[in-house]
């Protein structure tokens, strides 16, 4: 039961896996629409189809929206810089950036909402959700002034593990109740991250900058998906109604 609460809270990021390495291996570059925009037609039918057949709440078509601003954000800024690319092209292509990559960062914070959902999460010991919201920011801003004014990035990985070194997850399933560190949790779905994330860079949809094609991704990017995790999660327990009671300073309220 664990293990299919996973996948169906995926269920969304799944479909979009398996359709960038189909893609790649039957679209010829003789057909009128691109692979990209194939891609997007795969993300957005998918998103329908959940809606009308209710598979997807509203409160996660609003989570579709902000993570998807969020991820567009992120990818004009750094493929502008030059620190990836994407090397096909496409109609539905903003600044280089095909738009089915912003459902990709949609993906992972739907997973998320749908998991704390599904599983019923508690988080405790929690710090003043405002304090964990304003390292979230921090962490967001950083992304962008890495690149511009300084790094930030080891005083924020102190900075979760002060806040969230004791804090448990708590959860549900099966009908058995069970908890995993925080922190623990988001190294692990960090590493599922960028195991997703090589198939895109295995399929040519996306690389890095001095990156060969079929090459793997350096593992240096589990910790920019671990931070990224933190700002998905933050923004996830923003927009679940009632957020503010599935965090607690103590273990009393669990």
């Amino acid at each position: 039961m664990f293990v299919l609460k996973h996948l169906w809270a995926g269920l969304f990021g799944g479909i979009l896996m398996i359709a960038m390495p189909v893609s790649a291996l039957i679209w010829p570059e003789s057909w009128v629409m691109t692979r990209y925009d194939a891609l997007l037609v795969v993300a957005v039918v998918t998103q329908a189809l959940f809606f009308v057949y209710r598979l997807e709440s509203w409160d996660e078509a609003v989570a579709l929206i902000v993570f998807t601003a969020l991820g567009l954000g992120m990818e004009f800024f750094n493929t502008a810089r030059g620190n990836w690319a994407y090397p096909e092209g496409g109609l539905f292509t903003i600044a280089q950036v095909p738009l089915f990559v912003g459902f990709q960062y949609a993906a992972v914070g739907i997973c998320i909402l749908r998991m704390v959902r599904i599983f019923e999460m508690r988080f405790a010991p929690f710090p003043p959700y405002w304090i964990a919201l304003g390292l979230a920011v921090l962490i967001y801003l950083n992304f962008f002034t890495q690149h511009l004014w300084v790094d930030i990035r080891v005083a924020l990985f102190l900075a979760t593990v002060l806040l969230f070194g004791r804090t448990r997850i708590w959860f549900r399933s099966g009908g058995r109740a069970g908890w995993m560190p925080m922190l623990l949790s988001l190294f692990l779905s960090a590493l599922g991250v960028w195991l997703a994330e090589n198939i895109g860079t295995l399929t040519g949809t996306w690389l890095y900058d001095g990156q060969a094609q079929g090459e793997a991704v350096s593992l240096a990017t589990l910790g920019s998906w671990y931070l990224f995790l933190c700002v998905a999660l933050m923004v996830a327990l923003l927009v679940i109604p009632g957020a503010t009671q599935r965090v607690s300073l103590t273990h009393d309220d669990v």
